[in-house]
């Protein structure tokens, strides 16, 4: 009656050989499972933050099941004893606790027929981007492909005109890293509050032209993988990083917008902790002043600057190895550059929207009351 499903998009495993039947009701997943031998955080047994899988009751019954989330390594299992579930039926995710013994994550829940979803954290996968494309593309919004992966897939950048010529330019990008899904939430949350009527929308609709990629990385995705685009693929955060058609669109997507304001939206596996990195000292201090420790959920801000990295580094540039987008937006069109880092634990889907609209419109005021866009 109870079965896991493996190679759906963005399943992780990808295939039966990540599954190990215990009996009738306990299964033990081998959560960075990987086809071939990966690099960086795609190692068979390496720190891949990746878990997303679904269980079939083919049953007329709930059933009682275990699911045991096995990651072969004890490298950052303290941060993965939550998982977050989808019931037949249901459209929101909800978080559950596991319990955590070396390698080893396990979730006991009780499945009604048909076919539940458990994830380390809610899946949001291509298809589900896709979607979200065609509903603005029908909705009257500008879209358009800005190239393909190494696989094939689109990447879509949506654009939001602004009502003044003498608009500044935003870009936001999201899911650079396969496994970042809150990304692909606060993304929705942004284009929810542009599209709305409210006072602060149309502010900011009329001081920026908006440019959305909503997903970076659509193979990594689709493929189950961590950060990678595939087991031995391309790091899409890193300018440097091993050819890809992904890596290729972005950059051309960016010399295209040549962004005023650039903003990368990522979630880190720290569980109280939210990550403002940025080049400036002065645009945290201008972001935070807007949006500050988010205390209802147990988030505290963690601020680091160029300099911060740098000293810690004890480098005095930054390596063309190290360097990201936002370094890439700064060095060839002055704008100014922001990561932020969004973690799960505590917060929904709806949350994880509220977070993208208040860091797009912290991010966007900050750089125009402080003057710090290009002129």
């Amino acid at each position: 009656m109870l079965r896991i499903l493996t190679s759906f998009d963005g399943s992780s495993p990808r295939d039966d050989v990540g599954v190990h039947q215990v009996d009738e009701a306990k299964f033990v997943v081998l959560a960075n499972y990987r086809r071939q031998e990966g690099i960086e955080e795609e190692c068979l047994a390496g720190s891949g933050a990746r878990f997303s899988t679904r269980i079939q009751n083919s049953g007329e019954t709930a059933q009682k099941v275990t699911v045991v989330a096995d990651w072969q390594t004890e490298l950052y299992v303290q941060y993965r004893d939550l998982g977050f579930v989808r019931m037949p039926g249901e459209v929101d995710w909800r978080q559950i606790p596991g319990r955590h013994e070396k390698t080893q994550v396990t979730y006991e829940l009780t499945v009604p027929p048909g076919v539940t979803s458990l994830a380390l954290y809610p899946e949001y996968n291509y298809t589900d981007c896709c979607q979200f494309v065609e509903r603005h593309r029908s909705a009257g919004v500008d879209v358009q492909s800005i190239g393909k992966s190494q696989e094939g897939r689109d990447l879509w950048m949506l654009h939001l005109p602004a009502s003044n010529p003498q608009a500044k330019r935003f870009v936001v990008q999201a899911r650079d890293h396969a496994y970042e899904s809150a990304g692909s939430f606060c993304v929705e949350g942004i284009m929810d509050m542009l599209l709305s009527d409210d006072e602060k929308s149309r502010l900011l609709r009329r001081e920026y032209d908006v440019y959305v990629i909503p997903m970076a990385n659509p193979d990594g995705v689709h493929n189950g993988m961590s950060r990678l685009t595939s087991e031995r693929g391309a790091n899409l955060n890193r300018l440097i990083t091993r050819a890809d058609g992904a890596h290729l669109a972005i950059r051309n997507a960016l010399n295209y917008a040549r962004p005023d304001v650039y903003l990368n939206i990522h979630n880190w596996q720290i569980k109280d902790i939210d990550g403002l990195l940025v080049i400036e000292p002065a645009m945290a201090a201008a972001i935070m002043a807007r949006m500050p420790d988010d205390v209802a959920h147990g988030k505290k801000w963690y601020v680091e600057s160029r300099q911060d990295w740098l000293k810690s580094q004890k480098l005095t540039d930054v390596p063309e190895t190290s360097k990201s987008w936002k370094d890439y937006c700064l060095d060839h069109f002055g704008a100014i550059g922001v990561t932020v880092e969004f973690p799960w634990p505590g917060r929904t889907p709806a949350d994880m929207r509220l977070r993208g609209a208040s860091v797009f419109a912290a991010l966007g005021f900050a750089a125009l009351e402080t003057g710090a866009c290009r002129k």
